[in-house]
């Protein structure tokens, strides 16, 4: 014998069977530990009543006296299987007493009596039992929240971003658009207004514009984003690095790729990003002396030892700005 409590709900024209408890009596008397295990086998356990209107309607469902979900664990009632305190009891006038005569006081199970009050009895007694079969799953609130069994079907208690029946709708939060548009929320979810150069649910695609490969390829638009296919001399996600070639340093040092670039080491006679300046009066003779550094003061007054004439015709404001003095 069992029954199904369930409730049929209208949307949009086609029926809809909310998830809800069926609970099962079965008329097999057993030990509480036997009914246990069947319902565990069979169902979900031994029937749980988290309320008065589950007390009434498993009431309708049970013919004399069966074992139910309950049982002692530590100094306390508990749903069986779970070691959680009950929520709702419905003891019987003077239970639970612990009271039995063959048993030295061992009542550790609880059986529904015919009168549908609660009674504590001894667990290896033979009963009815009522199982329980459940409709929260682990989906059923879309891993969103937790799901909480109801005798007319069930409710998800959301986290906190989401909402709905079943958690199925997304709040609108300061990263929802991934901060490249604005969000409304609707009735079954979301929807982003992306700025100019984004677009995707959550505006997570970027746009070809004439900047998107730094002028330096043709960009095109992806499912989850974009692509540049970069000139020849370039490359990187935005064709943002440069690759050597053989006049990168105009033929006057040599070139070595970066991570976001290039650097040129310059032959000597030669500075600049790219070696393109020549230094002034230079004779490109490696024989020549190289000017050298002395030493630095602490008082930062540079003393050299090098063509003084060379340096003040080529470099005037040296003095003024570096404070330099010509060492005697």
């Amino acid at each position: 014998m069992w029954k199904h409590i369930t409730t049929i709900l209208f949307i949009s024209g086609y029926p809809y069977i909310s998830e809800s408890v069926t609970y099962k009596f079965q008329k097999t008397a057993k030990s509480f530990e036997e009914s246990k295990v069947y319902c565990t086998t069979k169902f979900d356990g031994l029937a749980h009543i988290y309320n008065a209107e589950q007390q009434q309607a498993l009431s309708r469902v049970v013919d004399g006296t069966a074992w139910i979900g309950v049982s002692k664990c530590g100094g306390n009632w508990c749903y069986t299987g779970s070691n959680r305190r009950v929520s709702y009891t419905n003891w019987a006038a003077g239970e639970p007493n612990n009271h039995g005569f063959f048993t030295n006081g061992e009542e550790y199970c609880v059986e529904m009596l015919s009168s549908h009050k609660w009674n504590d009895e001894n667990c290896s007694d033979k009963n009815y039992f009522v199982c329980q079969e459940l409709r929260c799953t682990a989906t059923t609130c879309n891993r969103r929240g937790t799901c909480s069994e109801l005798v007319n079907g069930f409710k998800c208690n959301c986290e906190r971003d989401y909402y709905g029946d079943k958690c199925e709708n997304v709040r609108c939060t300061a990263t929802t658009c991934n901060r490249r548009g604005t969000c409304s929320e609707l009735v079954n979810g979301f929807k982003c207004n992306c700025e100019r150069d984004y677009y995707g649910d959550k505006c997570e695609n970027v746009r070809c514009t004439a900047t998107t490969c730094n002028r330096r390829g043709t960009c095109s638009e992806l499912v989850n984003g974009f692509k540049c296919n970069c000139e020849r001399d370039y490359y990187g996600d935005k064709c943002e690095n440069v690759r050597c070639t053989a006049t990168t340093c105009n033929r006057r040092g040599t070139c070595s790729d970066l991570v976001n670039g290039f650097k040129c080491i310059c032959d000597r006679g030669y500075y600049g990003d790219k070696c393109e300046n020549e230094q002034a009066n230079s004779t490109n003779d490696p024989s020549s002396p190289a000017p050298q550094v002395m030493s630095i003061s602490s008082s930062s007054e540079l003393y050299c030892d090098m063509q003084w004439d060379t340096i003040y015709d080529n470099v005037p404001n040296l003095y003024q700005d570096l404070n330099v003095k010509r060492m005697k």
